[in-house]
This record gives structure tokens, sequence and C-alpha cells, in this order.
């Protein structure tokens, strides 16, 4: 099978947190080389890449999403099995249902391909998986050919391509769900230390600025909407938020109080960032060993699915 590459460089996992504005770059990358719109696509800190979304049924006579260009129809991302496209479904004792949690399901989606071999993190590669089917992207008249079978034509090749047996984990294929559920409490400190040591960082060279009060305000405010959202589960950040609150309450329009809202944020990055330094770096060493778990049984028996 072909390699091709796409926003991953070598020696780059898929799975693990970048920075915010890297993210936003990656994000704006993805969206501009794949023709997908921002509510087709989830992104997470738990993974390095955004992950489209599948749809219960794709649009009236149409193969996949409307936007999407055939250029890029090469990438495993597009051709993912149900198991691995939808969100797994539990359901507990009492028939009480619950949903795969987003972050979760990005970082197993990351976890299966690169389980399959259709990611190579040494690298950085992908599997063109086109290429297997004598299809080629670079040729014009395949490309018409994608095109039409996107745009609902039927297409014997096309229509039966199917990456199942690739994701299949022999004896164990929820292996990846109980992956992630083991190390989520390390993936969720890894993303929190890795926006912290941004924000910090991001803050500090505010504060060093020669920007007027008004655009501190401005940096802050747009910091902590960051913070709520990579780190709404952090447990001490609903007190720091309300204390950036009163702080802010209290400006008066002046440099010294904006420089005051700034350095409280600062230094409660610096907090969250030296709580999780120590576990992320154990967490670096467990990944670098690019072992997973042998053998693993399932937790959840016969209530489980996916959608």
């Amino acid at each position: 099978m072909e390699s091709r590459y796409f926003l991953m460089e070598p020696g780059e996992s898929l799975i693990g947190p970048r920075d915010p504005d890297q993210m936003s770059g990656i994000m704006a990358e993805f969206l501009d080389e794949t023709g997908l719109e921002p509510d087709e696509v989830a992104w997470s800190y738990f993974a390095s890449l955004p992950i489209p979304r599948y749809p219960a049924e794709w649009p009236l006579g149409r193969n996949r999403w409307a936007g999407i260009k055939p250029e890029v129809m090469w990438h495993p991302l597009f051709w993912l099995p149900d198991r691995v496209a939808g969100r797994y479904v539990f359901v507990d004792s009492n028939g009480n249902r619950s949903r795969e949690d987003l972050d979760d399901w990005t970082a197993r989606v990351c976890l299966e391909l690169t389980n399959a071999g259709l990611y190579n993190p040494e690298t950085g590669g992908w599997s063109d998986i086109l290429s297997v089917h004598g299809i080629d992207i670079e040729n014009p008249n395949d490309l018409e050919r994608i095109q039409e079978w996107l745009d609902g034509a039927q297409d014997d090749v096309l229509d039966n391509i199917n990456l199942e047996k690739d994701f299949t984990v022999e004896d164990d294929p929820h292996l990846m769900l109980d992956v992630v559920s083991s190390a989520r409490d390390d993936l969720q400190a890894a993303a929190w230390l890795c926006v912290s040591a941004a924000a910090e960082q991001g803050l500090g060279a505010v504060i060093e600025s020669e920007v007027p009060a008004s655009e501190r305000v401005q940096f802050a405010s747009m910091w902590a909407s960051i913070v709520a959202e990579a780190m709404h589960e952090e447990p001490d950040l609903p007190a720091m938020s309300a204390k950036w609150d009163r702080i802010y309450d209290q400006w008066t329009g002046d440099t010294e109080g904006a420089n005051v809202l700034l350095e409280a944020m600062q230094e409660d990055m610096k907090a969250i960032y030296a709580r999780y330094n120590s576990r992320v770096e154990e967490l670096a060493e467990a990944f670098a060993s690019e072992e997973l778990p042998k053998d693993s049984t399932d937790p959840f028996g016969e209530s489980l699915a996916w959608e």
C-alpha cells in the first residue's frame, strides 16, 4: 500500500495535544485541504489532528460529505468502518444509556488508525487506501471517477471498499476502547499541561508588551475562553475563573489593573502546569515504549454498540 503525507510530520504521534495556536492552524489546514465544514469535524486536545464526524446517513444522493474534495479520498480517515467512525453507546444494568465521550472517541480513532498500520508515526505517512484498488488521485480520470461517486454514482470498486478487517484486533475488537479508558486521566493531564503552558507563555508575552490596557484585557478574556473550553473538568478552574471575574470587575481601565488580572491568570496557569507535569512525563515514557496491552477483557459484555 502506497504512503502519502497529510498534516503530520515524521516522529509525530496521533495521540496527544497540540497547543492552541498549533491546533487552530491544523484545523484551518484540514478544512482547506478536505473541503469539510467546521461542524463536520471534531477536534480535541486528546488528538493531534481533527477527526471527521460521520453522520447517521449521508446527504441525500451522495456517498460522503457534501463538500469533500476528491483529492483527499485516498485518506483512511474517510473510509472508517462503522465501529470506528461511530461513538460507542454503553448500557448499564438498569438500562441507562451513555455515549462515548467525544474526547475519548477522537483518541480511540487515532489509536485505531495507528494500530491498524494505516498511520506510521515514524515516517508521518498515511496509507493510500485507493492505490490498492488501482485508483490514482494524480490521474485526472480517476479524480473525475471519484467525484462522480461522491455525487452518488455507483462504482463497483469504490462501493465495496471496506477497512473493517484492517481495524480488527484478534480476540478483542474493543481493545482500543479499553486502552483509552485506562489512559484517559493521563491524556487529560497532557491536554491541560499543554494548554496551561501555552496560556502562561501567552499571558506573559502580553504583560511584557506595550499594548494598551484595553487590549491586555481582551487577551486575558481570550485566554480565559481557551482555558475554559480545554479544561472545563479541571477541579480548581471554577474557583480560578471566579477570582479572575472579581479582578476584572474591579478594573478601572488602567494598565496596572489589567496587569493584575494577567498576572493572576499567569500564576494560576503555572500552578496547573506544575500539578500535571510529573504525570505527563510518565505518560510520555509509556507512549515512547510503543507498547499497547497484549490482551484485554471486555468489561462491557454484550451491552455495547456504536452509533
